[in-house]
Order: C-alpha cells, then structure tokens, then sequence
C-alpha cells in the first residue's frame, strides 16, 4: 500500500462506500431539484453531461465497481 511505502505506520483503511452512495444520491436529487438554475449556470449540454456522470457513479457502485475508502495513518 502506498502509505506503508510512505513510512506511515498504523495504516487503517474504512469502507465508506455506502455513505458515499447516499451523497451521489442526495447530489443527484439536488441538481436535478435545482436543473434550472444549474442550466443557467453551466448551460444544458453541461447539465446533462455532469447528471449522466453522477447516473454512472451510482451505477458502479451499485455493481461493485466503484468503492471509497477513508486512510489514515501515523507518520
């Protein structure tokens, strides 16, 4: 692991894959609550491109594909 080659000790590593699944949601519900100012903002085809990308990482990590972990160590 690279924080071992870094000379951390007391490495830990914490499955934070399910809450980082309800903020992509909770991102999504969001965006998709407030499409219009976002519209305005980033214009449509950015909205759209951005909402797809957060469809997509919902989607891999309801398959498995996408985790996230919290390191931490001691140097």
């Amino acid at each position: 692991m690279l924080m071992e080659k870094a000379e951390f000790v007391d490495v830990n590593l914490t499955d934070v894959t399910s809450q980082y699944a309800e903020t992509l949601m909770g991102w999504k519900r969001e965006w998709e609550a407030n499409a219009a100012a976002f519209m305005g903002l980033l214009g449509e085809k950015e909205y759209i491109r951005r909402v797809r990308n957060r469809d997509l990482d919902i989607a891999a990590v309801a398959d498995g594909l996408l985790h996230r972990y919290r390191v931490y160590g001691v140097k």
